[in-house]
């Protein structure tokens, strides 16, 4: 099953939307944030208390392989890691190059009203 997946350039509504996916049952093991600079995913992570793409999505090989890839390579990998087709990760690697922070969702019966 392909993750809903929505794009944020403002962090205050990105946390909102997470309360508010929380709120209506979406469990924390189903929610994943993304953004080209890993300090500010971690941060938004832990912030949120939700996912970021790790070593348990990864596995050890493809965390071994991330850490002699370029930054694009490596982003590519963890959309791919989460479901994405190599097509949509193109379009979704031009979003966090541009600074965008990805939220990832694998329930999707509680997605609805998020920020478009």
């Amino acid at each position: 099953m392909k993750p809903v997946i929505r794009e944020y350039d403002n962090e205050q509504i990105l946390m909102n939307d997470i309360k508010d996916l929380k709120g209506s049952g979406v469990y924390r093991k189903d929610i994943y944030l993304l953004s080209s600079d890993n300090s500010r995913t971690k941060r938004l992570a832990k912030q949120a208390d939700v996912n970021t793409i790790g070593l348990e999505e990864l596995g050890f090989n493809g965390t071994l392989g991330n850490l002699l890839n370029d930054k694009n390579n490596e982003l590519i990998k963890k959309m791919i890691e989460v479901g994405l087709s190599k097509e949509e990760t193109k379009t979704y690697k031009e979003k966090l190059n541009q600074g965008k922070v990805l939220l990832i969702i694998n329930d999707h019966k509680e997605v609805r009203n998020l920020h478009p």
